[in-house]
């Protein structure tokens, strides 16, 4: 008893502001008062020496005036309880949450898809390419193929060199050194430089490819421009000539091939009609086809630009002013001649359509390239090439249909 009054007394004295309602001895030992049976759950507890305020306890306190003020924090039972039903209250509300959450996804995935299917057969009834361009960016956006645009790293092209190349075009311009810059140019300006005619690149959204690489061809547009413009006590006319030549020869001439195939030729009309209304048809100078694609790049290379405005809106697709056959008899002539169209009456409306033009006056006229390649009977020769420059005095609508 004696050491047990001697360790109260020092306790008491070691700490005066904190105290227990409860006759308790060591911390963590039973007493008799059932209201102090829980021991301390928290391990740092233990270390600080004084009663943990867990559920069950009533830790208490006095004032200066020696006033004793309990803590009372209720029965433990009843805590339990209530804890208990809030667990359950925050795990229903949980699933609740949940559901919701799924039920909102779908559905804005589900108003996502629908508004996609739109555009998308708004783009496939558009008139013109300007109006499929703006719907063609609008679903770039939803799609989020933007950040993909803006993003330069990728693996699809060396983005590191055109970025050398665009810092040596800058440098030469801002120095005004056009010698530097147009050995430059002839040295880095081909195609696909870097690897920037990669296919991937422009397969990946409806409009586009990566602004870097789409900076780089601005860059490169500009710094040709300003060539020009240059003052001739930096760069003569001379200069300026024998450059432009190089790079041409260099670069190379952009060229339109128009494949076979009876459906084939309704897309190239879509196609050439398309590149007409955006002033990119009159700068491709070569134009090839085969089958019923060289009937389109006929009426390209044989109609100057007022006739072609004109062509591409007239319906001379409509095939009846001449083929007035029944389709069984097609039929027939298909196993017997190997086609469903009469050659003849073929030849004629081709004919009436181009004109009696060769192709030395075909590439007078329009100053346009038409090369159609034929078929031969024999068996080990390849298909032969026409146009101005090895069948000058060769009437078009005859190598058109040719059989």
């Amino acid at each position: 008893m004696n050491d047990d009054s001697t360790t109260s007394e020092a306790s008491t004295q070691t700490s005066p502001i904190i105290s227990h309602s409860s006759s308790i001895g060591d911390f963590g030992e039973e007493n008799n008062d059932s209201r102090n049976t829980i021991q301390p759950i928290a391990p740092f507890y233990d270390a600080l020496e004084f009663p943990s305020p867990i559920i069950g306890s009533s830790p208490s306190f006095e004032t200066e005036d020696h006033t004793e003020v309990k803590l009372l924090q209720g029965d433990p039972n009843v805590s339990q309880q209530d804890a208990s039903i809030l667990g359950y209250i925050w795990l229903i509300l949980t699933i609740i949450f949940s559901f919701l959450r799924e039920y909102l996804k779908t559905i804005f995935r589900g108003n996502q898809r629908r508004y996609i299917n739109r555009i998308q057969r708004d783009m496939e009834q558009c008139t013109s390419y300007s109006q499929w361009e703006s719907s063609a960016l609008e679903l770039d956006n939803i799609m989020r193929w933007d950040s993909w645009k803006s993003t330069k790293a990728t693996n699809l092209y060396d983005f590191s060199a055109i970025d050398y190349w665009i810092k040596q075009y800058r440098y030469f311009l801002e120095v005004q050194d056009f010698q530097a810059l147009t050995l430059a140019l002839r040295s880095s300006l081909m195609r696909n430089i870097g690897g920037v005619g990669n296919v991937k690149l422009f397969d990946y959204c409806f409009v586009g490819t990566k602004k870097h690489v789409e900076n780089y061809i601005l860059e490169v547009k500009q710094v040709l421009e300003c060539i020009v413009v240059a003052n001739p006590e930096q760069l003569s006319t001379t200069k300026k000539l024998e450059f432009f030549y190089e790079i041409r020869r260099l670069y190379g001439t952009s060229a339109l091939l128009l494949s076979g195939g009876a459906t084939m030729a309704m897309y190239h009309i879509g196609v050439c009609k398309a590149l007409h209304e955006n002033q990119i048809l009159k700068h491709i100078k070569i134009i090839s086809g085969t089958s019923a694609g060289s009937l389109i790049a006929a009426l390209c290379c044989t109609l100057n630009e007022a006739e072609l405005a004109s062509l591409f809106y007239a319906p001379f697709c409509n095939l009846g002013d001449y083929d007035d056959v029944s389709v069984f008899q097609k039929l027939i002539d298909f196993f017997k001649k190997g086609s469903l169209m009469d050659i003849d009456k073929w030849q004629i409306y081709i004919r009436n359509r181009i004109g009696d033009f060769t192709f030395k006056e075909a590439f007078e006229k329009t100053g346009k390239i038409l090369n159609i390649s034929v078929a031969s009977t024999q068996h080990y020769e390849h298909p032969t090439l026409l146009n101005y420059v090895t069948s000058p005095n060769v009437l078009i609508y005859t190598a058109v249909s040719a059989r």
